[in-house]
């Protein structure tokens, strides 16, 4: 009986966290809707106000900083010290093509005031789902830190719609675009935020990598381990049985198993290092690399085969201008030979 009400009560916390995580989910749909009704109407103030950035919460803190004033407008009267910088730099550029105010402004603001709501509601939420994925997702947690499993899974509307997720459309969780000036983030979504990717690069440059937090081809190339880790050990959390849901071993592992890749990056990358550019590679002064050979040179023994020698010996004739059937052994023959009597 003490078994099967411990299973009941995991399965009652299992279903409570997918409820919450779909919450979470359809109440950041409903933020987006309400964000787009507002782009739509400030697009005739300002042209280009959508292109500026995807993440709603700092889209309608940009709108509503702007307001509903008269132009002309400095960027300098707006407080952006909260704003990325690449959204201070567009809106610089974009403020100059501010139109008159909006005469349903009200309506504008209305909508403004849900989306900072829902927002809010989705903080709250997200705080209270922090405190239960451990029990839900305990290797999860393991491999990546619980704020960030539980952002992972409030993203995705839980565990089971995680585990539907392809392993190479994590990096697309969370993406906010920022688009203006110089193009969209080459780096978005919330699998570049993960604390554990950050530690490993933090340690690539400590340990000696140049540039390694801003090398974008490593970020994505740890960036796909990282994702195809987290969609493993989600799995596990899904899948594996009732009684063994405190088990970690599997995010331990995981985790231990990135952090010897980063390992092993530090160690190829001292191995460059050590090259010179101007020399090559030391071994190659000693052991060079040899030509592939044709079909016909394939070795057969020690010398090949009949003919693949005679090949050779005709190559070798139209190099040097010897006779074609003129061997090393009739060098040997003519050298220790008695001259003739017509030489004589």
């Amino acid at each position: 009986m003490e078994f099967g009400a411990l299973h009941r009560e995991a399965h009652e916390t299992h279903e409570r966290f997918e409820l919450e995580a779909a919450a979470i989910r359809s109440a950041h749909e409903a933020l987006l809707a309400i964000y787009g009704r507002v782009l739509d109407r400030y697009e005739e103030r300002l042209p280009g106000i959508s292109t500026l950035t995807t993440d709603p919460q700092c889209g309608l803190e940009v709108i509503e900083s702007l307001g509903n004033r008269a132009p002309p407008l400095s960027i300098m009267a707006i407080d952006t010290s909260s704003w990325p910088p690449e959204i201070t730099m567009g809106l610089a550029v974009l403020i100059r093509r501010l139109g008159r105010p909006l005469s349903d402004w009200e309506a504008v603001e209305q909508l403004i005031q849900e989306g900072k709501k829902l927002a809010k509601l989705e903080k709250q939420r997200m705080s209270s789902l922090c405190d239960r994925v451990d029990s839900v997702a305990p290797n999860l947690c393991a491999l990546t830190g619980k704020n960030f499993a539980a952002r992972v899974l409030g993203w995705c509307g839980g565990l089971l719609a995680l585990v539907k997720l392809p392993a190479d459309q994590l990096r697309l969780v969370g993406a906010r675009d920022i688009s203006v000036l110089y193009g969209p983030r080459r780096l978005r979504g919330l699998l570049f935020e993960c604390p554990l990717l950050r530690d490993m690069l933090t340690e690539m440059e400590r340990a000696g990598i140049k540039c390694a937090g801003t090398d974008l081809r490593l970020i994505r190339r740890m960036a796909r381990q990282l994702g195809n880790r987290i969609a493993f050990v989600a799995r596990v959390d899904c899948f594996e049985r009732k009684e063994h849901r405190n088990d970690v071993l599997a995010g331990t592992r995981a985790r231990n198993e990135l952090l010897s890749l980063w390992r092993k990056e530090v160690r190829s990358s001292k191995w460059d290092d050590s090259v010179d550019e101007t020399t090559g590679h030391p071994l190659f002064g000693h052991a060079r690399a040899l030509p592939i050979p044709r079909p016909w040179e394939r070795r057969r023994g020690r010398g090949g085969g009949k003919r693949t020698q005679r090949k050779r010996r005709a190559r070798l004739a139209a190099k040097t201008g010897v006779m074609a059937n003129h061997t090393p052994m009739d060098d040997e023959i003519e050298f220790y030979s008695e001259p003739s009597e017509d030489e004589e």
